[in-house]
């Protein structure tokens, strides 16, 4: 249990502030009869990956750059495969993400939505070109030669001095979400730009109104580090981003969760998880 503070005020007005502060109800016991109002405040720990792993601030570390990611590369897992992205990959994407009646997947991106293959097309041709952020299709490993795309992502804000990166731009089709495949893709990228590329903190940012992007994060293993309050302006709105990271020195626990959760003896024969992700990981010792 994390340690608590009690406090008593007799202070009415508090009463109003509980009233319209949602985020502030929780912690706040009112006595609507005699307005007197309990406050706890919790010294909430950081979660055990951070506390017991993270490199303490001042510590030196290596200064060796880290390569570039690269647009040529094979991925394979059991679920999916990840390639660069191509205009190739366009008529595939289009029939399960464009069009209008598919414009609610894009509603916290930058780009979309497609209403034509053309658009679509073009718009790959030119994510394919980027230098600076690397785009990536996961291809569905369904017994087609290569694989069916089912989504895309990139890796992003690439540092190479600091060996930062973020994992970004993500779009994943009706198929793919809330699969295997899904989480295997994810589990992939990470791999690769920790153990191939030699990064120290993958990043993983979203709308604060984004709500499974927020569950996603946690579910995978990110830690959530906090709010950049209007951050940015998104398609003619004001914009609150959460941030999110993993760290090299968790990475072999969340990898450890997600090779157990992905392991065949998890599911049942109607292919049914028997443990959660967070589950397995909070029994991870590293």
């Amino acid at each position: 249990m994390p340690e608590q503070i009690v406090q008593t005020v007799n202070f009415r007005p508090l009463l109003l502030i509980a009233d319209i502060c949602y985020n502030f109800s929780s912690l706040l016991s009112v006595d609507r009869e005699t307005a007197v109002h309990t406050i706890t405040l919790r010294k909430l720990p950081f979660p055990k990956s951070v506390s017991d792993n993270m490199v303490s601030p001042g510590t030196p570390v290596s200064t060796t750059q880290a390569p570039h990611p690269s647009k040529n590369i094979t991925l394979v897992g059991k679920h999916v495969t990840i390639v660069g992205i191509s205009p190739t990959h366009a008529p595939a994407m289009f029939a399960q993400t464009g069009g209008l009646h598919h414009s609610s997947l894009f509603e916290h991106l930058f780009d979309g939505p497609y209403e034509t293959l053309e658009q679509y097309t073009a718009d790959l041709k030119t994510k394919a070109a980027d230098q600076s952020t690397f785009f990536y299709t996961i291809l569905l490993n369904d017994g087609s030669e290569p694989g069916k795309p089912v989504g895309r992502y990139a890796l992003m804000r690439v540092d190479t001095a600091s060996r930062v990166l973020e994992i970004g731009h993500i779009l994943f089709s009706p198929l793919l979400q809330r699969t295997p495949a899904a989480t295997e893709a994810v589990y992939l990228l990470m791999e690769y730009a920790f153990e191939d590329l030699g990064y120290r903190r993958i990043e993983w940012k979203c709308n604060s109104l984004n709500e499974p992007s927020k569950r996603a994060a946690l579910r995978l293993g990110f830690v959530f580090e906090g709010l950049f309050r209007q951050h940015m302006i998104q398609r003619g709105c004001s914009r609150d981003t959460c941030w999110y990271s993993v760290v090299d020195e968790e990475w072999e626990r969340v990898k450890g969760a997600m090779r157990k959760w992905l392991d065949e003896e998890n599911f049942d024969r109607e292919g049914k998880q028997k443990r959660k992700l967070e589950e397995i990981r909070e029994t991870m010792i590293v």
